[in-house]
């Protein structure tokens, strides 16, 4: 790939033993420690090991199924891809052209550099930053400099050796280095291995260039990933012990958010999803974290879930070079043909694919060389609006009018068009609100297009079987705020069945009514009788009766639920 698509810098390898969870505990170094600690910590896992446990296997990232199956030229180039622009979980890259994630790090420019104090080894100036003074006080001896300018720009290893924060003074050690050519004599090369390139005034750096991102790297390896996975695909290895399970962020694709429904989930409902958990399922709350742990961990995950979504864009792109058709014509031959033998009959054996994709290699190998960048830039650019646009207040949904009161009237405007045929809620939550309508016990399409879901009822995106929600607990995983629910109403919920009223079927006035009823829903003993339905429905005013027409006494018996849905 050309260099001028853009600067990667991999970072963090001050952290590869260090942030490693170890043996069956939760053992880790500080970055400041790590040397100190290393020969304690491999005496520990030498116990554990004795004791019969043995250390966790190296973290890595898993590439998704869509990528194992492209032809092995075309997936070899996606994954150089990510191993470029985002590197491996020991071994973050701060990749320029995600501008919407914050990857920590002080940008400063050198003021004027102590001739006196600066050697061959070490340089020693006074630093500019720019508006990070929160940053700069907490630069930490070690943390890697990045060069955004001047002779020393491309060279990799600087590192800070010291910093008076009182006095902007930084020596930073000089150990990056560059490779002498190859024609040059031993002595010569020997002499070019030293440190290169003269630091002067106006030139700029990044200090601890992708701080905040490995901290939060640390972070999610010690409470996130046995759920949520190393990759954010959501199969950790407790998550097939989990229902409903871990999210998997790798679609960009988040149920419980503030946003308009076609927009990403914004840093505020990262933070509240941490804060207050998620009600009714495994995702604990982590209030009591420190403020600048869960900056880290939210900015990980963002991050996570744009190289998933990078990954799969990529990938659909490139579903031309994919061999799934021909693995599948292929095993559906090998089983005819051992169907044939086990019959005593005589049959061909299914032939090879390796020509077609001898083919299809060949194919992308001209695709690479012509479209193949245009199609990691142009997805670069789709994912950095989106994400951006996600964080300006358009994108959030404000309710155009403030609540309407909690009141009797209210709440008997929210039942009628709980039990019309103008949000249809019923079909689904049940006349009751026991979350037992008759959508949960049918045969749905999978999106797919192959054919149903091979188990009855409501799936999320992930094809998880996804029962409504029993209105009746009071309990609802996006907060049970009014404004919540009103979300939830106006935007529906992301990767779910549940559909969007906001804007075109439902007014703000009538959202309202439908959240006074729901969270009134609760706090009745048996919900909704169904005499009190028939009633509703003959009560409802002439332009409501034509909607809900259909809406027959005996449609609603259908679902007269047997008990409490669980």
């Amino acid at each position: 790939m050309p260099d001028s698509l853009l600067k990667s810098m991999p970072f963090a390898s001050f952290a590869k033993t260090a942030d490693q969870p170890v043996g069956c505990g939760q053992l880790q170094d500080s970055w400041h420690l790590a040397g100190l600690l290393r020969p304690l910590v491999w005496g520990v896992m030498l116990l554990l090991g004795t004791a019969g446990c043995t250390p966790n296997p190296a973290v890595e990232f898993t590439p998704r199924t869509s990528t194992t199956l492209l032809a092995p030229n075309a997936r070899q180039a996606v994954e150089h891809t990510l191993l470029t622009h985002f590197g491996t979980p020991d071994n973050l890259v701060v990749w320029d052209r995600l501008s919407v994630i914050d990857f920590g790090g002080a940008k400063a420019t050198v003021e004027s550099l102590d001739a006196k104090a600066s050697s061959s080894a070490k340089a020693v100036m006074l630093v500019t930053f720019d508006n990070q003074s929160h940053l700069a006080k907490n630069l930490r001896v070690g943390a890697p400099v990045r060069w955004v300018s001047g002779a020393r720009e491309g060279i990799q290893g600087d590192r800070v050796a010291a910093f008076d924060a009182a006095t902007r003074q930084v020596s930073i050690a000089l150990e990056g280095k560059t490779s002498a050519p190859a024609e040059e004599s031993q002595e010569e090369t020997s002499s070019s291995s030293k440190p290169v390139g003269e630091i002067a005034a106006g030139d700029a750096l990044v200090i601890d260039d992708g701080g905040l991102l490995a901290q939060g790297r640390v972070v999610y390896q010690r409470n996130c990933m046995h759920c949520h996975g190393s990759t954010g695909d959501g199969k950790g290895p407790t998550a097939k012990y989990m229902q409903p399970p871990p999210r998997d962020y790798r679609d960009g694709i988040f149920k419980f958010t503030s946003t308009q429904a076609a927009e990403r989930i914004t840093r505020d409902d990262l933070m509240r999803i941490l804060d207050d958990g998620i009600p009714g399922t495994y995702m604990p709350s982590f209030l009591l974290m420190d403020p600048t742990e869960k900056k880290a961990v939210i900015e990980y995950v963002r991050w996570l879930s744009i190289r998933g979504e990078m990954e799969k864009r990529i990938t659909d792109d490139l579903g031309d070079f994919s061999t799934k058709d021909l693995k599948a014509e292929y095993a559906q031959g090998e089983a005819a043909f051992q169907a044939a033998l086990k019959k005593g009959e005589k049959a061909e054996p299914p032939a090879s694919i390796t020509p077609a994709v001898d083919t299809l290699q060949k194919d992308f190998a001209e695709f690479f060389e012509t479209d193949y960048q245009g199609v990691v830039e142009d997805t670069a650019d789709f994912l950095v609006s989106a994400w951006e646009r996600a964080e300006t207040p358009e994108s959030v949904i404000t309710p155009a009018k403030a609540r309407v009161p909690d009141d009797a009237a209210s709440r008997e405007r929210g039942r009628l068009l709980y039990l019309s045929d103008k949000t249809k809620c019923y079909t689904c939550h049940g006349a009751q609100g026991r979350g037992d309508g008759p959508a949960n016990f049918e045969y749905w399409k999978m999106p797919s297009g192959d054919g149903n879901y091979p188990r009855p009822g409501l799936h999320d995106l992930w094809g998880n079987l996804l029962p409504a929600r029993d209105l009746t607990r009071g309990i609802y995983r996006g907060g049970r705020r009014p404004v919540d629910l009103y979300r939830r109403l106006y935007a529906g919920i992301k990767g779910t069945p549940m559909p969007a009223f906001g804007g075109v079927t439902l007014t703000d006035d009538e959202i309202w009514d439908l959240v006074n009823y729901v969270l009134s829903v609760e706090f009745t003993a048996n919900g909704t009788s169904l005499s009190d339905v028939e009633s509703s429905i003959k009560k409802l005013p002439a332009t409501d009766k034509v909607q809900v027409q259909e809406t027959k006494a005996e449609k609603i018996t259908e679902v007269e639920p047997a008990g409490s849905a669980s």
